[in-house]
């Protein structure tokens, strides 16, 4: 058990044909920046209930993440592993997942992030 946690490009209109952009075990710290994004646009209340929940992640989203990603709030849980070591296990594959959005982006599609726990 443990956080799991993916990002799609999703083709506008086309639910069932997403396009995995990256997967990440245990990244609690970008979990939990997701999480208060999720909580400000009111698709949740409360940090527990985002769970296999999808939010839409726009171009400013991306572009906030990028320039947020080394001062992410810290997520603690049981199954969310050890933050102390997410920021640098997880610097290269933040970065290819900023560079993969952003190409999607531009491209017409829609990023999603969603996670299970």
């Amino acid at each position: 058990m443990g956080l799991d946690q993916w990002a799609f490009a999703r083709p506008p209109g086309r639910v069932h044909e997403d396009q995995e952009i990256m997967y990440w075990r245990k990244h609690s710290a970008l979990h939990g920046w997701m999480t208060d994004l999720a909580i400000d646009r009111k698709i949740v209340k409360d940090p527990s209930d985002f769970n296999v929940v999808e939010i839409q992640l726009t171009a400013e989203d991306i572009e906030r993440l990028e320039h947020e990603r080394f001062n992410m709030r810290r997520k603690f849980g049981f199954f969310f592993g050890n933050t102390e070591e997410s920021y640098q296990r997880f610097e290269k594959q933040d970065y290819d997942f900023i560079k993969q959005a952003k190409d999607y982006l531009d491209q017409g599609y829609v990023i999603i992030y969603t996670s299970w726990w």
